[in-house]
């Protein structure tokens, strides 16, 4: 999967931008409040789950098979969701040195 490190960072960027409001409104615990309201955020919360569950397993193996440790961003995940598969991208593209994707081999997630 070929994807330009620039939309990495503009996507990262969004998030981070997005979370910030959201604690910022909320607060971190609050927003843990905000899931048990109503059965659609259950279903969100439970469907996020499932999907950091598969993108943490990615990551586990990949970090695995590169020989890096995949604890911190398996930590950032629990703790920021898609801020640690974000984070291990971009760390992972600036550790191939690769010019202009992260990600490009086989063992990137499917698109």
């Amino acid at each position: 999967m070929f994807v330009p490190r620039w939309l990495l960072a503009l996507l990262s960027l969004g998030f981070f931008g997005i979370s910030t409001v959201a604690v910022g409104e909320f607060g971190y615990v609050g927003l843990w409040r905000l899931i048990g309201q109503d059965a659609g955020t259950v279903q969100l919360f439970a469907d996020l789950c499932v999907a950091m569950t598969l993108v943490t397993t990615w990551l586990r193996r990949d970090a695995r098979r590169r020989g890096e440790p995949a604890w911190p961003w398996l930590l950032l995940t629990v703790l920021g969701g898609s801020a640690g598969p974000l984070g291990y991208l971009g760390w992972r593209a600036l550790r191939d040195g690769r010019s202009g994707s992260a990600g490009a081999d086989a063992s990137s997630p499917p698109a």
